[in-house]
């Protein structure tokens, strides 16, 4: 989440990719929590917070669907480690 820290206000929330790989947003964590609770993305998309840069797919950063995109300092610190964790044991070019 460091990503959203240094990009541009008008480019800071939340991005995903829609089913052609076209990249959707920014949006505020509010809508992209509705829209998850509405069904309307699965599991395996991916999402990126501030400048898309480092891409991570929902069930990455969240186990439980009712927390997603649900953005407090606990949270933010819990996601923080495990996208940090998540990239340090993975294949994923930064």
């Amino acid at each position: 989440f460091n990503w959203n820290e240094r990009t541009k206000i008008k480019q800071k929330g939340w991005y995903y990719r829609d089913d052609l790989g076209n990249v959707q947003g920014p949006y505020p964590g509010s809508w992209m929590r509705s829209w998850h609770k509405e069904g309307h993305f699965p599991a395996e998309i991916e999402v990126c917070m501030g400048e898309p840069a480092l891409w991570f797919k929902i069930y990455h950063l969240w186990s439980n669907d009712s927390v997603c995109f649900a953005m407090n300092r606990k949270s933010i610190a819990r996601d923080i480690s495990k996208a940090q964790a998540f990239v340090r044991h993975s294949s994923v070019p930064i």
